[in-house]
């Protein structure tokens, strides 16, 4: 969840180069690791230039990875964890047939539903629009336009 943390409000222009790098100093998004940083850890990755250096966010990439344990505990795993997210999709995958003119959505029911219910688990900074972006990622969500060739190529990964 590190690199969409760091994307809400920033440019991708800025983020992407970052990545490796946050890669790096976030111990390669290990989230037992992330959990437990101190806040002295926190404060000598803002003195690192190869970072962003918004301390808010940073913080809260260390609590969402405790976040996300306490999630996997509760639903049993990451098998189980899959179903959680599904859930919110009605157990299959979305492919809203949009056309290239048709922009995506900023955000859906659904996408609210997540984010509300990902924010009572103890989630932070994750609205309904991140969470829309977390389930086009994940593929739950097919956002490609019909004449682009990776919406059929995102269509047959989920039949």
């Amino acid at each position: 969840m590190a690199p969409h943390t760091f994307r809400v409000g920033s440019c991708l222009r800025i983020v992407l180069p970052k990545r490796e790098p946050m890669r790096e100093l976030l111990v390669g998004f290990d989230l037992a690791r992330l959990a437990r940083f101190t806040a002295y850890q926190v404060d000598e990755l803002l003195d690192d230039p190869r970072l962003i250096h918004n301390r808010r966010k940073l913080e809260v990439v260390v609590h969402n990875a405790g976040a996300w344990l306490k999630l996997l505990a509760a639903e049993g795993g990451e098998a189980r964890v899959l179903k959680f997210f599904y859930g919110f999709v009605d157990g299959r995958p979305v492919d809203n047939q949009r056309a290239d003119a048709q922009p995506p959505p900023l955000h859906t029911p659904a996408a609210e539903a997540l984010s509300k219910e990902l924010k009572r688990r103890g989630f932070a900074l994750l609205g309904p629009a991140t969470c829309y972006g977390l389930t086009q990622a994940a593929g739950l969500v097919n956002d490609h336009a019909v004449e682009c060739p990776r919406h059929g190529e995102c269509r047959q990964l989920v039949r």
